[in-house]
């Protein structure tokens, strides 16, 4: 792994840069991140279905820690999630550009694969881990189901099928994240070499960029989360055909759309702390990547 990238433990400084990266940014997003998933599956029952009314309400039931419901579960899947995502992404990459594939022209394309092979196998390892956490982020403290990670995954797999109840979703989620992490990976390298051409270089241009990007792929692959959060969140839907089927039924086109403010509202700023703590930690760890 080493041989394919500049100085020694590249790997494991990737995934030591990449994980941290995850934990801080997955941190500064959690209460964004709770409100959009309630937006997606229908709100809290006697609370105003929006961003303003849903925030007065979990303060009001469950004070400021509430906003932070799931984050736990959240936390145990980001860290090792974004790390392998980083690992994965570098040296596919690396290993690309050795190959000769990597060229002017393929540029874009190698960046595209690369970035979707990565967010594909970091969401299938740690899938089960994001279904609780949603699981979770929906109770409103009162009359809880779930007491906590350990307990929801066991009432999961009693409850709803063994095992593969775990995964429910996550073809969607892959087919979601595959498109995501292709652009969200190909467009931070396109602007950081163009920023590059034109001499704005250093961390201050990694937080212009990393909002450019978390704007850009969050918009364009949205729709494909609200399905995936109706799936997790609700065994009344028989697959993502059906889940979408049923939004649109319910809510028209808009329904994809649901919730798009404050998932932007979160994907800019998390974006932001991702790719600059990352760029961070790569200074000072010591290390760089083509």
């Amino acid at each position: 792994m080493d041989k394919l990238t500049n100085g020694p433990n590249f790997g494991l400084k990737v995934f030591i840069a990449g994980g941290m990266s995850g934990l801080i940014a997955k941190t500064c997003s959690s209460p964004l991140a709770r409100l959009t998933i309630l937006l997606q599956t229908g709100g809290i029952k006697g609370a105003a279905n929006d961003t303003i009314g849903l925030t007065r309400h979990i303060l009001g039931k469950e004070g400021v820690m509430g906003l932070f419901r799931g984050n736990g579960a959240d936390l145990l899947r980001q860290i090792p999630y974004s790390a392998m995502q980083y690992l994965v992404y570098e040296n596919l990459k690396a290993r690309m550009i050795e190959s000769g594939i990597d060229n002017t022209e393929s540029m874009v394309f190698t960046r595209l694969f690369c970035g979707g092979v990565a967010g594909a196998a970091s969401i299938a390892a740690t899938y089960p881990l994001d279904l609780v956490r949603a699981r979770l982020c929906i109770q409103t403290g009162e009359n809880d189901k779930y007491r906590g990670i350990l307990h929801a995954m066991r009432t999961v797999m009693k409850e709803e099928g063994g095992i593969r109840a775990l995964y429910r979703g996550c073809g969607t989620a892959v087919a979601e994240r595959f498109p995501n992490m292709a652009i969200n990976y190909a467009a931070y390298d396109l602007i950081r070499n163009s920023m590059a051409s034109h001499g704005l270089v250093g961390l201050q241009w990694s937080v212009v960029n990393g909002a450019l990007t978390g704007a850009i792929c969050t918009t364009c692959t949205y729709p494909l989360d609200v399905v995936m959060r109706n799936l997790q969140t609700n065994m009344k839907y028989a697959g993502p055909v059906h889940a979408a089927k049923d939004v649109y039924q319910t809510y028209g086109i808009q329904g994809f759309y649901r919730g798009l403010g404050p998932q932007l509202a979160k994907a800019i700023p998390y974006s932001t702390a991702a790719w600059f703590s990352y760029d961070a930690f790569k200074r000072i760890l010591d290390f760089e990547v083509r």
